[in-house]
């Protein structure tokens, strides 16, 4: 579903004084807090339904969905930043070395 470059993004393991691993099991954490999912010990139809081989959804499970992707969003942006920010650095990295 994801590019292999934003599975990588949020699945790169953040620092050690982080509360979470990951960014994935971060987002993980929010959809559970939120109550989009259930907790894992007890997936429950909501989670089947997303993250398994689907089914029907009913309103309820759409909206969950957007919000969820919404919060997917909001991760990538943070990507997006970071890009921006290394693209910067090579630029002015090169402009230094052509002078």
């Amino acid at each position: 579903m994801f590019p292999v470059s934003v599975w990588r993004f949020l699945n790169w393991p953040l620092s050690e004084e982080a509360d979470y691993r990951t960014r994935r099991d971060e987002l993980i954490a929010e959809w559970r807090n939120d109550g989009l999912i259930g907790e894992s010990s007890q997936l429950d139809r909501r989670a089947t339904l997303l993250f398994g081989t689907g089914g029907t959804y009913n309103i309820d499970d759409l909206r969950a969905r957007a919000q969820m992707m919404e919060v997917i969003k909001t991760s990538l942006s943070v990507m997006m930043q970071y890009l921006y920010l290394f693209s910067q650095e090579v630029f002015n990295q090169q402009h230094v070395a052509v002078r």
